[in-house]
This record gives structure tokens, C-alpha cells and sequence, in this order.
């Protein structure tokens, strides 16, 4: 019997990886940064992302985003918030170091240890750049919007 758990545990850990973050957005219309950590848990068929001091926890599984909280939780379908899914979607991707995903909504350049996604027509109404730098861990990740609001993610274990 303990020899079942122990298998059943380490296959769970196989296909499950939480890193620690801290995220800081700068939000030009008011002229205020908010920095925040958390935690972003990559599973074999989701991301579920939650911050520390909220009950709230963002669950992104294929095409639908589940925003649960205790009390009540909803559903966002991303094929209708297109900012929303490239997030998730490049979390993924960073997280598997498979690109090919972003390569609908983006042009790709590498440059020393670098990587800088260049939207495509497709978002580039609202995106002006994102640049992050991945080696055994995310060093950072940083999201240019056009409207002047920023948002950078470091993983801080």
C-alpha cells in the first residue's frame, strides 16, 4: 500500500510544477505601480495561478479561463478575451520552452539568452512588445502594453 502511494506521489510531481513569483504592473493612466506575489502551478492539462493574501485562484485549461474564489467561481471563454489567452498561453509556452504556440500572434527573435515576441496584426492594437530572459528559471518577464501600463514577472525561488 505505501508503495502505491509513493508511486501515485511522484507521478503527480512528474506532471506538477509550482514556481514562486512576484509580479509588479505600472498602470499609466493612474500613475501607480502594484506589486503582488504568488504562485503559478503548471499541471499536465492546466496553469493555475494565485497570489498570496487572496482566496482567488485563476485556473487556465485549454481555451477557458475559471476564476474561483470561496465563495462563487465563473468562467472566462478565451477565444473572447484574446489578451487573456496569449498571457496563459505564453506562460505555457515559457514554461515548456516550446515557442511554436506563439508564433500565431508574434514574431520571435533571440538575442543573448533573450527572447523578444513582436506582435503580429493580430495584437498589436494593444501590445507594443514582450521580452523575457528564461535559463534554469524565468529571470523575467516583461510586458509592454501601448496604452503605457507595463507588467513584469520574476520568479523569485
Amino acid at each position: 500500500m505505501l508503495k502505491t502511494v509513493l508511486i501515485l506521489l511522484l507521478c503527480i510531481n512528474l506532471f506538477s510544477k509550482t514556481i514562486n513569483f512576484k509580479e509588479s504592473k505600472y498602470i499609466e493612466a493612474l500613475d501607480q505601480s502594484i506589486s503582488k506575489t504568488g504562485y503559478i502551478t503548471y499541471k499536465k492539462d492546466s496553469i493555475e495561478t494565485s497570489y498570496k493574501n487572496s482566496g482567488e485562484i485563476l485556473i487556465f485549461r485549454e481555451d477557458t479561463l475559471y476564476i474561483k474564489d470561496k465563495e462563487k467561481s465563473s468562467e472566462i471563454d478565451l477565444n473572447r478575451d484574446i489578451g487573456k489567452k496569449i498571457y496563459f498561453t505564453l506562460l505555457e509556452a515559457i514554461n515548456t520552452n516550446d515557442l511554436s504556440n506563439l508564433e500565431l500572434y508574434f514574431e520571435i527573435k533571440k538575442e543573448n539568452n533573450e527572447i523578444l515576441l513582436k506582435p503580429k496584426e493580430i495584437v498589436a492594437s494593444y501590445l507594443k512588445n514582450i521580452k523575457y530572459k528564461k535559463e534554469k528559471k524565468l529571470e523575467y518577464l516583461h510586458i509592454n502594453m501601448l496604452n503605457g501600463d507595463r507588467i513584469t514577472i520574476e520568479q523569485i525561488d
